[in-house]
């Protein structure tokens, strides 16, 4: 994540059980790697994924607690780290969560342990967390259409506009998408990308096939739209879908 000319690059040391650590690029060169310690000094440990997103001058990391299934939310401040849970406590078994921010509110998606790994979310604004929600989109002839299930990393963007679209790995390897627009309090998507064009070979397969992927999908909102990248499902190499709107 970027924020005043620095880049900082968080990982889970797997040198060093699984600690959150940081590095900080400025100026040309990288700093040396430092552990995230919460406000007893402890050092802090990640079992999986981790998304991170800046509200206003706050970076907010989250990530799924080392030897549980804890969804935890570490926040950096510039100079001090804080480790906390959001309201509910949730669970999500091995599928990391993502964060991200609309105007001032921030989002956390994950999938829920105790509700069939479907999608779930909350927002943060003004110093306090929603109850986690279950995310419908509309659609009522399948629960699985209806209440979308990850099956691997979900990764959250925003738009230009403000939308927050999510990317994650779907039934069949499929890399599906869900949008929210808080100007109408509503989620829709839940589906997979588009074919790549009539003739086109995508990911080892011709169309009408759809791009798949072994694991989860990063997206990245643009100033015209969306960029989705994904390792190959077939090919392993990574490969990447643009939506440019209009």
């Amino acid at each position: 994540t970027i924020r005043s000319g620095k880049i900082y690059m968080l990982f889970s040391d797997k040198n060093d059980s699984s600690k959150l650590t940081y590095k900080i690029y400025q100026s040309g060169s990288w700093g040396d790697a430092h552990h995230v310690n919460d406000s007893h000094s402890n050092t802090i440990k990640v079992g999986s994924g981790i998304s991170s997103v800046w509200l206003g001058s706050t970076l907010y990391i989250s990530f799924i607690e080392n030897g549980t299934d804890n969804v935890r939310i570490v926040t950096f401040n510039g100079s001090t780290w804080s480790y906390s849970t959001p309201s509910g406590n949730p669970e999500s078994e091995t599928i990391a969560p993502g964060v991200g921010v609309s105007g001032n509110v921030l989002y956390l998606l994950f999938a829920d342990k105790n509700n069939s790994d479907f999608i779930t979310y909350q927002t943060y604004s003004s110093g306090s967390w929603s109850n986690p929600t279950l995310i419908n989109n509309g659609v009522t002839s399948a629960a699985d259409m209806a209440y979308p299930k990850a099956h691997d990393n979900i990764s959250v963007g925003t738009e230009a506009d403000g939308k927050i679209t999510a990317t994650y790995r779907g039934k069949d390897n499929v890399i599906n998408w869900l949008t929210f627009d808080p100007s109408k309090s509503i989620w829709y998507g839940a589906v997979s990308l588009p074919r790549l064009g009539k003739d086109q070979t995508v990911d080892g397969y011709t169309a009408p096939l759809v791009p798949a992927t072994s694991e989860s999908a990063g997206v990245v909102g643009l100033p015209d739209g969306l960029l989705i990248c994904f390792r190959g499902k077939t090919t392993n190499d990574i490969r990447w879908v643009r939506r440019t709107d209009a």
